[in-house]
């Protein structure tokens, strides 16, 4: 089967037949020793030579990603962590630990030992400050948060 791809590069999910593939030559990249550029699975996973090999490799990097970052969030749910949408209006709150994390592709996850989560006129999390700092903290933007108290 020839890869065939979604020009918006909306849907990663396009790509998870080829992942278990992609996988086991990402380990044995990291297993010797390098790093897993684009370029370093060229014409290492079957089913996506050709044209649109190098939108394949791309794509499946971003489901990889979103999948270890969704087991992780996974895994801090299960550690006690919990989601925090909704805080006192125009209020501070200390955690032990923060987690910001993004729910879009490319996002990074962001933790903060010992900070504070600081909300807005309408009681949303909006900055997190961290400790011993006043005025200059991190925004969240669009990303969510996880705390432990």
């Amino acid at each position: 089967m020839t890869f065939v791809f979604d020009k918006t590069y909306a849907n990663l999910e396009q790509v998870a037949p080829w992942l278990d593939a992609f996988n086991a030559v990402y380990d044995e990249i990291l297993a010797g020793g390098g790093y897993p550029y684009n370029d370093s699975f060229k014409g290492r996973i079957p089913g996506i030579f050709g044209p649109n090999e190098n939108t394949g490799i791309y794509l499946l990097q971003g489901l990889r990603r979103e999948r270890e970052q969704a087991a992780r969030v996974v895994a801090l749910r299960e550690q006690g962590y919990a989601d925090v949408e909704k805080m006192v209006p125009k209020s501070k709150v200390a955690y032990s630990r923060i987690v910001l994390y993004s729910t879009g592709r490319g996002g990074q996850v962001i933790e903060h030992e010992n900070a504070r989560l600081v909300s807005d006129a309408q009681g949303v999390p909006y900055a997190v400050l961290p400790k011993g700092k006043v005025k200059r903290g991190y925004r969240i933007d669009s990303r969510k948060v996880l705390a432990l108290a």
